[in-house]
């Protein structure tokens, strides 16, 4: 699990990130987002390589100083349950939208 550094700047500050492949691979695949304001509560980025050796990765980013981070921190062990609990639900929920979109015929 990585942390962020918590942001110094005013909240209205825009952030610019630039994720490209290098330009030899997939140039038209570059993206830009631009991100304004705090860092989400969570982030979670899933890769999967392969069907059948099930291949993946996982990366999970609780930015330092952001809401889940501190109720984690300073939650007793029951608490944690809890808002874990709260959390696989809500994940659960947003990747079970993500399969509905997948499952509609492109065009």
């Amino acid at each position: 699990m990585k942390t962020m550094p918590k942001r110094t700047g005013d909240a209205g500050d825009p952030e610019v990130t630039v994720d490209a492949p290098p330009p030899a691979v997939e140039p038209e695949r570059s993206h830009v987002r631009l991100v304004a304001g705090d860092p989400p509560m969570l982030r979670l980025e899933i890769n999967l390589y392969s069907w059948e050796r099930g291949d993946s990765d996982i990366e999970v980013v609780l930015p330092h100083g952001g809401e889940l981070s501190d109720l984690l921190h300073w939650a007793l062990p029951e608490q944690r349950l809890v808002i874990c609990g709260n959390l696989r639900a809500r994940i659960h929920e947003e990747l079970a939208e993500v399969f509905n979109v997948l499952q509609q015929p492109a065009g």
